[in-house]
Parts: structure tokens; sequence; C-alpha cells
């Protein structure tokens, strides 16, 4: 039979479109999914080994920073405040990776030093990792130039994704470094933005190795800047810390970074005398101008300083001695009404030296400091604030190798600062820590100075993490529970067969916790409304409980890597799908598909394996100057990794034409349960598959995927962030192509849900598809895309009743995978459905404007600068050189930042119109987009659906007023996309 070129090709990409659907719907599907699941099997991942686990803080500490080389010196501080020895390990992290460090047991109120370069001589890079039996306080002392400079900082307790530095200067001489380590055992993506007086600018992104560390000029991204502070994001979690260095690095100063922005922040040491400069940085990484005031407090008490007002992204400083000059003693209070950070730098001896330390946020009665020596031309003080309403009975109390030295006890007035010289009772000794005790709410920080205070350095204390649980929390005890009789539906009310101890003392408020029994499979959670006694029975009715009332003070830490032996049910909607058994228990989970799967006429076989992991983090507190204000939810994180490998084969005949969507499974996995105070964690995951498109096929090939996707969000501070990373590779057998216009997508939406004592958590569900776009009369041809959209939410409450729960659309992502030979590649042209709708190395001309300038793209990007366009003082940053037919498709996408001012001046539009080129924007018909004032890289969207005729595309910057921006806005465009109807 005669077949014509049309023919060929509607086969074709028929063939195309079916594999499309077919293959990819198999490629993303967690392999437990499509199969019987094994008999119940409740586990607790304390048992099995994985965490889960209330936190006690301090086993474990990081140092991002670390030298030897280059006249360096690096020493590691530890101090045991505790009653039993501990049994400490440290290790340490360069550029190479890992290298094991010495092993030492640390008697109960001593301290003792280690000197990395006896580990590791001569290594540029090293961060270290503490980890001990007991819990402990470590700090990292640095030296150079023969200690003329010096630096210090206090570690981090556990890594995180994002990480903020107040600090940072690369102009008259200074250097700032942001020094990055990954303890983890995965590569980190890990990407720095940074924040000035005018906005943020996007910094570098770095891959960084398990077990590895980096260092990052600030400077080769953001020269001459006099202010400038960093945020640091990560899809793995890492340290990250700053060291800054001025006049030949004659002087320097280190601090570790911030996970959490705060509407208080408190700085106790400061001096505006004797030579002594004193400044306060305050970023605002959120995207609201935060109103801040500052005080200061001296030996005399409370002094007002200024108020400002720091648009969102943006960074200022204040010179103390402009409110108080000449003050010995001087502490600061930040407060502002959005989640800032704030640091503090001091410059002594005309410059020679200068030590910085991040503010703290919350008043203790007990602080540690493990640095300290009064031998050898060293000093070392103790500053302490009071910024309470009632007078503070301070006690300090000395540990050095020897054990521990009595310190004075003063008494500190409401609203002071007071300095404490420790040579005055521990002189001479060449390591000393210091631990401050006191019967009010304080701030404590210790500042080192040393050859007559050429160099020193500075860091605030640090607490022992330990969890609070009130009086008001009852953990129902195996007796209570063996009388609990039923629970009614939605768990409000409780029913005992007869009464308890615990029953007896049970009141009005208080908050009942247990983990999974036979009458509780999902733990319960409630907050008492009343008790009663009936026929000898207990009837307890109870409403929704918040963990924020079950703990004044923890940190809740779940990690779980889902496998088979976690599996407790799921339902399959395939046939031919089997788990294969043998050697894969608690590991990733592997399927297999029979060719006797008919799929309308395709047959599909092959191999997946598949794994997934999360992670669940929260921190609650509350701050005891406050005590009319209830604990609150301070930080919480919610990632999820997956990671597939899959070989299929497709083969057969199939017409085909598709416009649907349906749940195809349903699973639970094994609760998991936090000791302790029990927290009850169930992982569910519901997918579902969709297609649409008009093809049929005549096929057969083999398809190879390999990816890894990892989604979630970050609440710090009351400040949301999106967690996101992704790899894949993707490869099949090429056909011969030929067909007639056509296009078609596959899609596959797995979720993550997890269920809190029932009740749904965090979530995430990530949407990986395949598309293609044929068209004869555009070169290339066809084209073959794959992209990946992660969507991320948390639910918030069963852990507070304040936050309002949050949704995200965390990336977006999509790239041409192949097409058809003869095209241009993308750094030429862009093809959207064959249609050439961005000619990226078109100038532009008409109305008097000059031809754009083009700026080399970063990683494959265009990158465009506002300023370098002007079209009647329109500025245009990216424009369609014809109109685009805008029929069929539902959104207009940009992936865009603006790093100008912070004002209402700073306008960026992406724009539809009729008419290409106007003096007036309203002298066409426009649908735009529009967002005022400077943001971050973000991708943005325009309802185009309602549109059914040709437009002009294009994205500008204007000033509120004029259409000339001036130097208001600085416009970047990455990339320009549309998405047909039913994407």
């Amino acid at each position: 039979m005669y077949r014509s070129d049309s023919d060929n090709r509607r086969d074709v990409f028929r063939w195309m479109c079916a594999l499309l659907i077919l293959s990819l719907a198999l490629l993303m599907l967690p392999a437990p999914l499509l199969a019987e699941a094994p008999a119940d099997n409740r586990v607790s991942v304390a048992e099995s080994g994985e965490r889960a686990e209330w936190t006690e803080e301090g086993k474990e500490w990081y140092l991002a920073e670390g030298c030897t080389a280059g006249g360096f010196e690096t020493w590691v501080l530890i101090q045991n405040p505790g009653e039993e020895e501990a049994d400490v390990t440290l290790t340490f992290q360069g550029v190479e990776g890992l290298h094991r460090g010495p092993e030492l047991k640390l008697p109960p109120g001593h301290r003792t030093t280690v000197n990395v370069a006896e580990t590791c001589p001569d290594l540029w890079d090293v961060s270290t990792k503490i980890t001990s039996s007991e819990p402990v306080i470590s700090e990292r002392a640095m030296y150079w130039n023969n200690r003329t400079g010096g630096h210090n900082s206090v570690g981090a307790t556990s890594p995180s994704r994002v990480w903020y530095l107040a600090e940072g200067c690369t102009a008259g001489g200074f250097e700032t470094w942001v020094l990055i380590q990954n303890p983890g055992e995965e590569e980190a993506s890990v990407t720095l933005s940074y924040l000035g007086p005018d906005g943020s600018h996007p910094g570098p992104t770095i891959s960084l190795p398990p077990g590895s560390r980096r260092s990052v000029n600030v400077a080769d991204n953001s020269p001459g800047w006099w202010e400038i502070s960093t945020k640091v994001t990560s899809d793995k979690p890492v340290i990250a810390a700053r060291s800054m260095y001025w006049n030949g690095r004659e002087g320097g100063h280190s601090s570790p970074g911030v996970t959490t922005p705060q509407e208080e922040w408190y700085l106790a040491e400061g001096c505006t005398e004797g030579g002594f400069e004193t400044w306060v940085l305050i970023q605002n990484p959120g995207e609201e101008e935060a109103g801040v005031t500052l005080s200061f407090q001296g030996v005399e008490g409370l002094h007002t300083g200024p108020e400002l007002k720091i648009p969102p992204g943006h960074r200022t400083t204040i010179n103390v001695a402009e409110t108080c000059p000449d003050w010995w003693d001087v502490s600061t209070k930040v407060v502002s009404d959005k989640p800032v950070i704030a640091e503090r730098s001091m410059y002594f001896n005309e410059r020679t030296g200068g030590h910085n330390s991040a503010g703290v946020t919350t008043p203790q009665e007990e602080w540690y400091l493990a640095e300290g020596c009064t031998a050898g031309g060293f000093e070392t003080w103790v500053l302490m604030q009071n910024p309470g309403e009632e007078e503070a009975s301070v006690t300090l109390s000395y540990l050095g190798p020897d054990g521990s030295h009595p310190g004075p006890t003063l008494s500190l007035p409401p609203g002071s600062r007071r300095s404490v010289n420790i040579a005055d009772n521990s002189p001479g000794l060449w390591e000393i820590s210091t631990k401050v005790t006191s019967d009010k709410p304080v701030i404590a920080e210790r500042s080192t100075y040393w050859n007559g205070r050429s160099g020193g350095h500075n860091s605030p204390g640090r607490q022992r993490g330990e969890t609070v649980i009130p009086d008001t929390t009852k953990v129902l005890n195996s007796s209570t529970l063996a009388e609990l009789e039923s629970v009614s539906s939605g768990g409000g009310t409780l029913t005992f067969k007869k009464s308890t101890g615990q029953l007896d003392s049970l009141l009005k408020g208080d908050v009942i916790v247990c983990g999974v029994t036979d009458n509780t499979p999902y733990g319960l959670l409630r907050k008492v409304t009343s008790k009663k006694t009936q026929g000898g029975k207990v009837i307890v009715d109870t409403e929704d409980g918040f963990l924020e009332e079950a703990v004044n003070r923890g940190t809740l830490n779940v990690e779980q890597n889902l496998n088979s032996d976690d599996l407790v049910s799921a339902t399959a909607l395939v046939d031919g799908v089997h788990i294969e058994d043998g050697g894969n228990s608690g590991g990733g989970l592997k399927f297999t598909v029979s060719e006797d799967i008919d799929l309308d006429g395709a047959k599909l076989s092959g191999s997946v394996t598949f794994e997934q992991e999360f992670d669940l983090n929260a921190r609650i507190d509350f701050n005891p100057l406050r005590p009319w204000d209830p604990p609150s939810l301070e930080e919480m994180t919610f990632t999820t990794t997956t990671k597939e490998e899959a070989n299929l084969k497709l083969s057969g005949e199939v017409p085909i034409e598709v416009k649907a969507e349906k749940e195809i499974v349903r699973y639970n996995f094994a609760p998991i349960i936090v000791p302790g105070l029990p927290v009850v964690v169930i992982p569910t995951v519901t997918v579902k598959l969709g297609a649409n498109g008009k093809v049929s096929a005549n096929m057969e090939t083999n398809v190879t995927q390999k990816a890894e996707v990892t989604a979630g969000l970050s609440y710090t501070g009351g400040l949301w962030n999106t967690i996101s990373g992704h790899k894949s590779e993707f490869s099949f057998d090429s056909p011969t192509l030929s067909a007639d216009k056509a296009s078609a997508k596959a899609y596959v939406k797995p979720q993550l849900s997890l269920l809190l004592y029932g009740i749904v958590g965090p979530y995430a569900g990530i949407e990986g598809y395949l598309s293609m776009y044929a068209n004869p009369d555009a070169n290339p041809w066809w084209r073959l895309y794959g992209g990946l959209k992660g969507d991320v939410g948390v639910e918030l409450r069963v852990f507070s009743k304040v936050i309002a729960s949050y949704s995200e659309t965390v990336f977006d992502w999509k790239q041409v995978l192949a097409q058809a030979e003869g095209g241009e590649d993308d750094t030429g042209r862009i093809y959207w459905d064959g249609t050439e709708l961005f000619p990226f190395n078109s100038g532009f001309t008409g109305d008097g404007g000059t031809s754009r300038s083009k700026v080399s793209p970063p990683e494959g990007h265009l990158y465009l600068h506002a300023n370098s366009w002007y079209l009647s003082g329109c500025q245009v940053a990216w424009s369609t050189d014809d109109a685009v037919d805008l029929s069929g498709y539902d959104r207009l996408c940009v992936e865009w930042c603006n790093t100008g001012k912070s004002n209402g001046n700073n306008e960026s539009h992406l724009i539809a119109a009729t008419n290409s080129h106007d003096r007036q924007e309203n002298q066409s018909t426009t649908d735009k987009l529009t967002r005022t004032s400077s943001f971050d890289r973000r991708v943005d969207h325009l309802d185009v659906s309602h549109i059914n005729e040709p437009r002009y595309i294009r994205v500008h910057a204007r000033d509120n007023d004029w259409w000339d921006a001036g130097t208001n806005s600085k416009l970047y465009v990455y990339r320009v996309w549309l998405e047909p109807v039913n994407r």
C-alpha cells in the first residue's frame, strides 16, 4: 500500500506521543503502589534506626570556617558543662572530602582545645564536625599574620537549607567570604543572593559534594559594595558562615549564619570610647518594608536610638556612636514590625583589629561561652545585658583543663549592661570557658583581645537546647491506656472503663498525648474541655490540641527513607506489575512490568527502581521576658526527595485520543512514632495520571531515565522559603520522524502527604511530564520537551493555631530533550509549538530607540539589563519581533528578577499588547502583570486563556510616574514561555 510523506508523519507522531503518555506514566510511579502490600507491620522509627526525636542540642556541632595554610591557625574549643564525661569525636571536611580527627574524653566541668593543623596541615579550606555522647558547647578560633589578626565563631548545632548573613563589604579594601560546609551524604546545590542598600543581586549557584567545604568570594559577583548581606539557600542541609578581612588582612572577623529572622534582637557587646567603633547591621530578607527601632543600654540604663524603615530585600547600617558617643559599655536592642536579621561589628586600634557577632533573639537564665584565655597577653571579657524590667542577680563560673573555678556574682539593674574581666578571678589561664547563670533572663557575650588589642574576637553565648514540657501536658501512661475503651469519631470524646491516678489528676486545659494503640491508630493530641464520671466510667471531652500547647521549647526531627519494610497497605489499579522479591528488604523498591500489559494496542515491559525520603523539622520556643506570650512555632522545614531509575520497552500500534486525569493509586506507610512526647507521623501517597493529545502510533523503542527531585518549604521567623533541586537523565531510541502539525503531553502527579495524629500536615506533589510539538513549516519541525513542576504546601493545624497554612510552586522547569536535525539550538532561537517566539540575537529599532545590547548569559540563560534598550523612554528587556497567536494557550510565563530600588517608583511588567511600539501604554489593548519594587528571581504567570488573537509579548521596567525607569530598576529576564490549555 502506498504511503505518502504526510501518512508517515502522522504515524510516527502517533508513535511518539503514545510513547510519551505510556512511558512517563510508569517512569514516575512509586514501585510499591503497583503491587499487593505486605501485611500490617507497624514499626517505630526509633526501633528501626531512623531518626525521629525531640533533639537534645549540643551533641553535634558544625564549624564551617577553618584554614591551616598561609600562616593561619585554627583551634577548636570544646566545653563540657554537664555532669557526665563526654566522648567527643572530631571530623574535618575539606575541598576533597573527609579527614578523621581525634577522639577524646572530656570530663564534666572541663574545657579542652584542639589544634586542627595536627590532623589537617596546610589546608586552605577546612570545616569541622563534632559529635559527642553528652551535650557540649563548641567554638572555633583562628589567628594569622603571626597573631596580629584573628576571629572566632560559635558553632551551629544543625544544618539548614536557608541561612542569612547580615554583614558584608567588598569596597575600601574589605574582603567578604561565605564559607559553606556540606556535612551530609549527598551533593548539595547551593545558591547565594546578595542584598544591599539598593536591593538584591543574584549570586552564584554551586555544587557541593558530600563531606566537603567551599569558599565563595562575594566580590566575584558584587564588587565595590560598602554594605552587602547574603542569603544562602540549598536543596540539602548545609552550614554557612562568613569571614571578612581588611587592610591587607591586617584584621578580620567572622560569624556563623542565622536561620531565623526575628522581630527582636539583642547585642550585648558594644563600645564607642577609646578608639572603638560599633556598627549595627540589619538585613530585611522579607517581601515587606520593616519598621525598625533601636535602643541602647549602658551602665546607667536605657537610651532611645533611631527609628528607620528598611525596604524589602535591603540591608542598612547604623553607627552607634551617632546616638551614644564615648560609651565604654553599650548594648543594643533591635525591635522590628517585620522579621529581620541583626549583627554587630566593632573595630578598634585604628581598625587594626575588629570583631563581629550575630545577635541573639531570646534572653535566658543560663549561657555558655567555650573560648577564653587570660595568659600570654590575652584579655577575656564577659559582657552581660539585662533587657528586662527587673534587677538580675548574675553568677559566673569558669571551666578549664583542670576543672571549674568560681567567679563573681553581681547585680544587673533593669535595662543596663556590665562587663566582667575574667582575669580578675582567674589570671594566667591559657584555656578557660565561662558559664553564666542568672535569676532573671539576660544576654551574655564574650570578647577576647591580645597583643595590646591589636587583634580581637567575639562570640555570643549559647544555651543548652533542652526540651521543655509543661506540667499541663499529660502523656498517657500504660495503665491509663489499658483502660481506654473507645474514642469517638473525630477524637472528641474519650471513654475510659475506670479511673486511674493519671485520670484523677486530669484538669480542664490539659493536653493529652499518646502514641499508636488499637483505639488510637493515629495517636492523640487533644486538649481537655471537660471530665465527668458516669456509671463508673470516666468520660473526657476534648478539642483539637496543638504542639505549641504541648511543648514550651523543643526541636522535632523526623527523617525517613520510605521502603518496602514500612509499607502497610497499597491499592494498585494497573495489572501486570510485580514487586521483585529477594534481597530488597529495607532498600529501594523495584518492580517489573510484564509484556502482557496491553494499553490500547501498545505493550509495555521493563523495570523501575524507586526510592523516596522526607525530612520534617520543627522548632517551638518562647521568650521568658514575655510570659504572657505562649510558645510559638519558630521554624519548620519539610522536604521530600525522590530518586528513580527506569528501563522500559514500548511496542505496538496505538491510535489514541485522550484528555483525562484520574487517580491511579493510594497507599499508606507505617506510623512513625517520635519517642518521649509521642508525635505520630503517617506518610501517605496518592498518584494521579493525566494526558492530553490526539495521536496514533507504530512504535518499538527503549526508554531509560534517571531522576532525582527535591521539593520543600521552609518557615523561619515568619518568612517562607522554597526549596528545590532536580537532576534528570533521559534517553530513548530515536526513530526517523515525519508528521503533521500536532501536539501531545503526558504527566503524572504523585503527592506525598504526612498525616500528624491523623490530620493532614505537610504535602508535596511533583508533576513530571513529557511533551512534543511538531510543525512541518518550522525549523526544526519537531521538538521533544521534558519538564518538572513541584508544588509544596503545609497545613499547620497540628503545629500552630496562629500561623496560616501555606503552599507554593517551588519550581517549574522545562527543557528541550531532543529535536529534528537542522534546527538552531536554544542559544540562538526558541521555538514553541513550531513558532519562533523570542529571537535572542536580534536588536530593536524604531521611535528613536537604540539597538539593544546583549550581555553574556549565565548558565545558558538570556541575561539582559533593562537600561540596555530604550524605546520612547520605555525600557524594554525582552520583546517579540512579531505578534504571537495566543489561541489555545493558558498562561504566559516569565522567570525574572528586579534588583533595583525597592520603592513605589520601580515597576516591572509582563505585557501582551496588540501594538508593538507604543509611546503610551493605553494606545493598545493590553493584558499585563505588574510587580512593584525589587524582587528575587522567581516565576510569574499572566492568564491569557481569554485571548484569541495575536499579541506582541514584551517585558519592561518603568518608573511609576514616567516611562523612563532611570536608576530605579535593574530588570533581569531569564526566560519567557507559553503554557498550552490543559497543560
